[in-house]
């Protein structure tokens, strides 16, 4: 799906924070489509102050799940650097966490005309992380060129 022309700046607040590793799949690589060269990508993430929160146990019962769903959740997160479950009654959609290392790895195998500008912990509301990248420039090389 194209939406139109291309965007100097995509924001994207708290929507990979509900989606499982198949979502982020599918929208890292239609936002950097949908970027102009030098366009940025800024997005929101639960990173690790979330995993360290719901190991603690304060945030998590704000977000409607069981405690088999939480330790399912974090046990993935610390196999694999990624976390998620279901809300209660939903499919495909509910919570997801994620280390800073899984993050970029994620950004730039699947949107490689991305680099990363800026990943910083605890930026949005106190608690997401916000992951900035930027599209590069395509250089074109000709025969003539030194």
């Amino acid at each position: 799906m194209r939406l139109g022309k291309p965007f100097d700046l995509i924001w994207v607040g708290s929507l990979l924070t509900h989606l499982d590793s198949a979502g982020w799949d599918s929208f890292l690589p239609f936002f950097a489509e949908h970027l102009v060269p030098g366009g940025l990508l800024v997005v929101t993430i639960h990173g690790r102050y979330h995993a360290e929160s719901f190991r603690g146990n304060e945030h998590f019962p704000n977000f409607r799940m069981t405690s088999q769903a939480r330790t399912r959740m974090l046990s993935d997160y610390d196999q694999t650097g990624f976390g998620y479950s279901d809300y209660p009654g939903q499919d495909g959609y509910g919570l997801s966490i994620a280390n800073p290392s899984y993050v970029v790895d994620r950004l730039l195998r699947l949107a490689p005309s991305l680099r990363l500008v800026t990943y910083t912990e605890r930026a949005w509301r106190g608690t997401h992380d916000i992951v900035t990248c930027q599209r590069g420039y395509t250089r074109r090389l000709t025969s003539d060129a030194p």
